[in-house]
């Protein structure tokens, strides 16, 4: 995972179903790059690529270059990001972009739409 993480814009058009707001949030906080945090616990083990050995491994190359270079020097197989997240103003719908990468023409990006259930914790919604 990217030490640092932005998302893509997502249009409200491509989502009619989802609370314009939730996305309005959403689009202004994906614009700013965060570090993540290094205490995440996410049930597995995860590396965070630095900005700067992210650039060594893939500025002034080819893709197909920088993927060779990614698997000889990263300790993983693949690379997965999330952006910052939206909120609707009563803060029990969220909103995430994540996309995940294996090589330079394989990989999978996609919008999570989650809600707070009544104890507390978030649940995926499917649409």
């Amino acid at each position: 995972m990217s030490e640092t993480t932005q998302g893509e814009y997502i249009d409200q058009d491509d989502f009619p179903w989802i609370d314009a707001k939730l996305i309005e949030d959403y689009n202004m906080h994906r614009v700013e790059i965060v570090p993540l945090n290094t205490d995440l616990d996410l049930g597995r083990p995860i590396t965070l690529i630095s900005d700067s050995k992210w650039n060594d491994i893939f500025d002034g190359v080819d893709l197909d270059e920088g993927w060779r270079r990614f698997y000889e020097r990263a300790d993983c197989n693949w690379i997965n990001e999330v952006s910052r997240v939206g909120f609707n103003a009563q803060m029990d719908k969220a909103l995430v972009f994540f996309s995940g990468y294996v090589a330079s023409l394989a990989g999978h990006f996609g919008v999570i739409l989650l809600s707070k259930g009544k104890d507390g914790d978030w649940q995926f919604e499917t649409f």
